[in-house]
């Protein structure tokens, strides 16, 4: 089955990672950096502001979407909990860093985000190489989600 052109939902359940890595990431970048399309639809004007929030908040739906379907069809695996977060921080720091570009947020501020998320993934990843899977847990989905809205916020 096909969702969003390139994205395919298969037996591993890897949408959101896919998604993300070959499609929402570069996107959103684009959008942000170079700060287009302004575009007119239906009399509204529509910045590249808004566009940069929708494939925010497309990524956010496929994440979910991913986890949902993954969970519901018993096929949580172990590279998807490990590409999932990976995924995430891939999205979230292109987000910010493309705000840091935009002078929208003090670059302080990116750093410290960012290298958390990076200790956390390489955290995982020494208990990963030990034979222990860290599943996400729900402060750390909230958490997630809570980052995910703070470049909506600018």
């Amino acid at each position: 089955m096909l969702v969003a052109g390139a994205c395919a939902l298969n037996e591993s359940s890897q949408l959101h990672s896919r998604c993300c890595v070959s499609s929402f990431v570069p996107l959103l970048i684009a959008v942000l950096l170079t700060r287009s399309p302004n575009v007119g639809l239906w009399g509204l004007h529509m910045r590249f502001e808004f566009w940069g929030v929708l494939i925010l908040l497309a990524a956010a739906a496929t994440d979910w979407a991913d986890g949902y379907f993954a969970r519901r069809r018993l096929q949580v695996t172990t590279l998807g909990i490990l590409l999932d977060p990976i995924a995430d921080k891939l999205l979230i720091s292109a987000a910010f860093i493309a705000l840091v570009d935009m002078h929208l947020v003090e670059a302080w501020m990116v750093v410290i985000i960012i290298g958390r998320e990076f200790t956390v993934l390489g955290l995982r990843n020494i208990a990963s190489a030990e034979g222990l899977t860290i599943a996400a847990s729900a402060l750390g989905k909230t958490k997630m989600v809570l980052a995910g809205r703070a470049p909506l916020r600018c």
